[in-house]
């Protein structure tokens, strides 16, 4: 009798053992995917900024920076559009002027500038955007409050 409580007392205690472990496994992600989880939650981020927002960032391993830049609420100009990345501080500007309609969606092509990407890393870069709209108030200058995140192919 003294035997079977010992064993119903390991039972149970692996139980709660695993339960415990699955658990932190769901809330700390496990390390595995977690650059897949922020990447989301970035670009989660960007689309819905606003007056500008970011469909799509993406980084060649030749340092080559892609992004697709949607204005959804306004008719606006937008004249540059820098990323620093976080923390190495390598700089990527585009400095066209480019009008976009509302709605309206434009590539941005960084040509080989800025730090090396290698293949299947993750960067984070600060975005800010110079625009002028239709108010005639000058330029303005839109910061996100998150970095946006991308891996490299």
């Amino acid at each position: 009798m003294l035997g079977q409580g010992a064993m119903e007392y390991l039972i149970i205690l692996a139980v709660v053992l695993t339960i415990a472990l699955v658990a932190v496994a769901l809330i700390g992600g496990g390390g595995l995917g977690s650059g897949d989880i922020k990447m989301t939650e970035s670009l989660t981020y960007w689309r819905a900024a606003a007056p500008i927002g970011i469909i799509q960032l993406a980084a060649g391993a030749g340092g080559n920076k892609s992004l697709i830049v949607n204005n959804g609420h306004e008719v606006v100009v937008v004249n540059s559009i820098t990323l620093t990345q976080v923390p190495a501080g390598a700089v990527l500007t585009y400095s066209t002027p480019t009008s976009l309609s509302t709605g309206q969606r434009m590539v941005v092509v960084f040509q080989g500038t800025g730090t090396a990407c290698p293949q299947n890393a993750i960067m984070d870069f600060e975005v800010s955007v110079s625009y002028t709209d239709s108010s005639g108030l000058g330029t303005k200058v839109q910061r996100g409050s998150r970095p946006i995140t991308v891996r490299c192919y």
